[in-house]
């Protein structure tokens, strides 16, 4: 009986001494962090890592328009009683949209060397491809960011050229016959023989102007017999009639162009990324400028209008900033826990002049507040923890 009570005793004993060991153990684990920027030292050891930064990125479509004038625009009005039509070859360029969204880059104000003696805690810490801090204890699937070059991507296309071809159905020139008289010895006297001789001359551009105009009105009346069914071969059949109709508008518009011109129109997407600053409530910058007739210009061209991004700090976070600022702060730069951020709302502008043409309410990392991870929870092994890569927050926390 003894036997067992010491056997039981001892069993507890040891029981005892492995709960306070664990005790003991959590009590002396420390996980710490410093800002980069702050260190005094070099913590051997230690994992850095980076909170986010958010980038915005604006996409600028546009529609460009080219306008050419048609060979024979001067006599419009007086062949087709044309009256509107393009008289000068010009390009026109304006904005039909704007996107924007944010992607994610290390904020390079807010690098943080993590030392903990917890070997579980270090090598539970998953940081993403850029290193920003992205899980603990917890395998990451989240994709890769995509990259996004500064200021503009274009590819160049060539200027547009517009060839009139088919000025006519008919020969550019004219045969002119002149009669001229030869003398001749005939005997003893000389006598005036006539002789014929041609000539080709160019047409001119009244000329060729009318017979395309002419060729416009045959063309007309030709679709007219067709839809009234009085031309001299038998059309069998709606579609070959749609058909012929279909040949004979794009022949005439294509005539029609030599009078009122051609207009050719293309879109092209340019992509602009800014970084918004945190100390300032407000932020202002020029994306690029835009002129009417040339496009996106530099700054000296007068005849331009500035394309702004405005970007407004919400200040949703600050409530959290005053939270903060009752807890005593300590002297050294070495902080308890884990830093993670808590982004704040943006209201976003993009600005033609004075018109906003775009707006859009983003998270915005950088215009948030930096908080702490307590010491307590990170101690416990069995703790997940899922960050988001792109602005910073706790996303989770579960067992």
């Amino acid at each position: 009986m003894l036997l067992i009570l010491l056997k039981n005793n001892f069993t507890m004993i040891k029981i005892i001494s492995v709960v306070l060991l664990i005790f003991a153990i959590s009590a002396c684990t420390s996980v710490k962090v410093v800002n980069v920027n702050e260190a005094e030292k070099y913590y051997d050891g230690g994992i850095i890592y980076s909170l986010p930064e958010t980038v915005l990125q604006i996409d600028v479509e546009l529609k460009k328009t080219t306008y050419i004038r048609g060979p024979f625009f001067e006599y419009a009005e007086k062949y087709l009683n044309i009256n509107n039509v393009i008289k000068k070859n010009h390009t026109e360029w304006e904005i039909i949209n704007v996107d924007i969204n944010s992607i994610a880059e290390p904020d390079y104000n807010n690098y943080f060397v993590l030392k903990s003696n917890n070997k579980t805690i270090m090598n539970g810490l998953t940081l993403n491809e850029k290193g920003v801090i992205e899980s603990i204890n917890l395998v990451s699937k989240s994709p890769k960011s995509v990259e996004s070059d500064n200021l503009i991507i274009d590819i160049a296309k060539p200027e547009i050229e517009a060839q009139f071809t088919d000025l006519s159905i008919k020969r550019n020139i004219n045969e002119l016959q002149d009669t001229v008289y030869k003398k001749v010895k005939q005997d003893t006297s000389f006598v005036r023989v006539p002789i014929i001789r041609k000539q080709l001359e160019k047409k001119s551009i009244n000329e060729k102007a009318e017979e395309a105009a002419n060729f416009i009105i045959k063309l007309r009346k030709r679709r007219f017999k067709v839809l009234t069914a009085q031309t001299e071969t038998q059309i069998s059949g709606t579609g070959s009639v749609q058909s012929m109709i279909a040949e004979l508008d794009k022949l005439e518009e294509e005539y029609l162009s030599l009078f009122i011109g051609k207009k050719y129109e293309e879109t092209i997407i340019k992509n602009f990324t800014y970084t918004p600053n945190k100390s300032k409530d407000l932020n202002v910058s020029i994306l690029f400028n835009l002129s009417k007739e040339n496009g996106i210009v530099s700054k000296e061209d007068q005849s331009s209008q500035q394309v702004i991004v405005k970007v407004i700090n919400d200040g949703k976070t600050k409530v959290i900033d005053s939270y903060l600022a009752k807890k005593e702060e300590e002297k050294t730069k070495e902080i308890k826990g884990l830093v993670y951020r808590i982004p704040d709302l943006a209201s976003v502008q993009v600005l033609l002049g004075e018109d906003v043409i775009a707006r859009k309410k983003l998270l915005v990392a950088q215009f948030g507040t930096l908080t702490t991870l307590p010491e307590t929870i990170l101690k416990n092994k069995n703790v997940q923890i899922r960050f988001n890569p792109l602005f910073g927050n706790i996303e989770q926390i579960f067992q």
